[in-house]
């Protein structure tokens, strides 16, 4: 499974009420000589409605960011 697929499931980000249907991707990793990974993701968000504006990217943006690190335990740059 790739690591956008664990991310997605893990996080159960498309079932979530609070955000609009999202497509996540992984666009880049690395790893350093002290074997501690990097992954870069881009996420869509997407209504189907309208526009969303820059307020509500905001918030789901933050309100994604706080789930990946209470749920994952990562470290967010």
């Amino acid at each position: 499974m790739s690591p956008t697929n664990k991310l997605d499931l893990r996080l159960n980000l498309n079932n979530d009420d609070k955000l609009p249907p999202i497509h996540v991707q992984l666009i880049d990793n690395f790893t350093n000589k002290k074997g501690m990974t990097s992954h870069c993701y881009r996420i869509a968000y997407r209504s189907m409605e309208r526009s969303l504006t820059d307020e509500e990217i905001n918030e789901l943006q933050w309100n994604v960011r706080e789930k990946v690190h209470s749920k994952l335990n990562v470290v967010l740059r």
